[in-house]
């Protein structure tokens, strides 16, 4: 304890204080942007997901969100993540033709069950 208390004033005497708060201000700096990228990466999977659904007969623009397992235990053999489910808003999904063709494309390809996937019609746009 004695030697730390000795190091502390050494920092505080040469000025190195300043240095320390830059080396902390830095470090917290840098924490967002791993987690930034981690949410990046899931927003491009989301978005070529839309692109697919959004180029289905009967649909109009899509948006997706999926839920992804975040335990790395759960990575594959092909470093994949595992989709724990998604959610689906798309321009005509009001139709039941569409809505289930919606579900089969995201089950198929997010390899999930039907019952972890949800579809719902998109808002129509209101013109003022």
């Amino acid at each position: 304890m004695g030697k730390l208390l000795e190091v502390w004033r050494r920092i505080r005497q040469d000025g190195g204080l300043l240095v320390m708060i830059a080396l902390a201000v830095g470090v917290c700096l840098l924490l967002p942007q791993e987690q930034a990228t981690q949410t990046g990466a899931s927003s491009q999977e989301e978005s070529r997901l839309a692109a697919v659904l959004s180029a289905m007969e009967g649909v109009g623009r899509a948006e997706v969100v999926i839920r992804w397992d975040e335990t790395s235990a759960t990575m594959t053999q092909a470093g994949s993540k595992t989709a724990l489910g998604a959610v689906v808003v798309a321009q005509g999904a009001e139709d039941i033709g569409v809505k289930l063709k919606l579900i089969r494309a995201v089950t198929t390809l997010l390899q999930l069950q039907p019952d972890a996937v949800e579809v719902f019609a998109m808002e129509q746009e209101r013109v003022q």
